[in-house]
């Protein structure tokens, strides 16, 4: 089986579906499979579960207990195909299982299934699996968020809305619903909304630290896309202190402090954001044409339009890299350089509130 098999998984953010609990449960393979899994063991009951579903196909605990395996073992799967693949195999194991029970009240295996179908975009189908995974656990918060994620598949924000919300009601400290909330306000570009839910929500932060700074993170944002520039200090400072070693903050921080024309602690801000080897793509160009454009207000136009053309080469479609670059080339004389730069500046979706 080995890196092979490996390849072919990916989780589903729905946790493990219970293995139905009655007299064949004493079946001792299944005692010891449930006990691998208690040990996070999920390779090796991936293996007997598919083993013995060779010779029993319809065995229902088998079926689950084999899926949930897979599930487990594919968190840290980052191929792309490879996912597209590890979903088709879970969603044959779970389809399974309910034409063997199609009587069964497991939420969980619902929720597996509506994970599989968002994975194809198949955002109806998906909906129809939350809808009973809510009917059989209305309390479940993953219930409800993949209601949220399926609404919001099918361009429905305002119901995605009230459906992160019913998840949050019962996971209050949960970040990640609250960024969900945000990514529907800023969909419908209720920026004022997204910014007033956040607020509200600093009663019911959590008390891991990291989580805490993602919240800030989210606040830094909102205050942004009001152009609150010094209140989202306020917030990104606040999550640096919390979580000083999280390179996209130290890049964000290093944003912010440029819009305030702060312009010797933005530079130390993005050369130190720089060094993170983990820094993502996109907040490297963003450090990188900070660098550009700082030079470029020194006079320095060469040395700015070499930090700002690798800026360009990570991250193309970023706007502001683009009008940056405009003005250095014309600054270096690059006049024809600057108008193909031009024309692909006016090709640009330009932001609604700009």
């Amino acid at each position: 089986m080995g890196s092979s098999f490996v390849k072919i998984l990916l989780v589903v953010l729905v946790g493990l579906a219970p293995v139905p609990q009655d007299a064949s449960s004493t079946d001792p393979r299944i005692t010891e499979l449930n006990a691998a899994m208690q040990k996070g063991q999920f390779l090796d009951v991936l293996k007997k579960g598919r083993a013995i579903l060779i010779k029993q196909p319809t065995h229902p605990h088998f079926l689950l207990i084999t899926g949930a395996a897979c599930i487990e073992l594919a968190r840290t799967l980052k191929d792309s195909e490879a996912k597209i693949q590890a979903y088709a195999e879970a969603e044959n194991l779970f389809r399974r299982f309910v034409i063997v029970n199609p009587q069964h009240n497991n939420s969980k295996v619902e929720q597996s299934l509506a994970r599989c179908c968002l994975t194809r975009e198949d955002w109806k189908n998906a909906k129809k699996h939350a809808a009973k995974a809510i009917q059989l656990s209305p309390s479940s918060t993953m219930a409800h968020r993949v209601m949220g994620e399926s609404l919001s598949g099918l361009k429905i924000h305002k119901e995605a809305i009230q459906s992160y919300k019913k998840a949050l009601a019962i996971t209050p400290r949960d970040v990640r619903l609250m960024q969900l909330v945000q990514d529907e306000y800023r969909s419908l570009r209720r920026y004022a909304e997204a910014l007033n839910f956040l607020l509200k929500q600093q009663d019911n932060l959590p008390a891991n630290n990291r989580e805490t700074a993602t919240f800030y993170q989210l606040l830094y944002r909102a205050y942004v896309s009001l152009n609150d520039v010094e209140n989202a200090q306020v917030a990104i400072s606040k999550a640096v202190s919390l979580n000083p070693k999280k390179p996209t903050l130290a890049s964000e921080m290093a944003l912010n402090l440029y819009r305030l024309g702060r312009s010797e602690d933005s530079r130390l801000w993005a050369k130190k954001a720089l060094t993170y080897q983990t820094l993502n793509n996109d907040s490297k160009a963003i450090c990188l044409r900070i660098l550009g454009q700082l030079l470029s207000h020194e006079g320095k136009y060469q040395e700015g339009l070499l930090a700002l053309e690798k800026s360009f080469q990570i991250n193309p479609d970023d706007r502001s890299t683009v009008i940056a670059m405009i003005a250095a080339l014309r600054r270096t004389g690059q006049e024809e350089r600057a108008q193909e730069f031009l024309k692909k500046m006016n090709e640009m979706p330009t932001d609604p509130r700009e």
